[in-house]
């Protein structure tokens, strides 16, 4: 079972980086996604990993996060 949650859990990320990568997908909504899926999976304080999901999400934002080192 956690393999298919991790399974799920990449292609969410894959698909908002990828939405977020495309002007014309990076809808309001999908951007609200992946502000949840941030919301939902990085703690405060927590260490983001250079080039994991949370971070090319982070980069692909079409505004900057405050608090964040970039």
């Amino acid at each position: 079972m956690t393999n298919k949650i991790n399974l799920i859990d990449d292609l969410v990320a894959q698909r908002l980086i990828d939405a977020l990568k495309n002007p014309d997908e990076a809808t309001p909504g999908m951007i609200q996604c992946a502000l949840r899926y941030l919301s939902d999976n990085v703690k405060e304080g927590a260490v983001i990993e250079p080039g994991s999901a949370v971070d090319q999400i982070l980069d692909n934002l079409p505004f900057k996060m405050t608090g964040t080192d970039d």
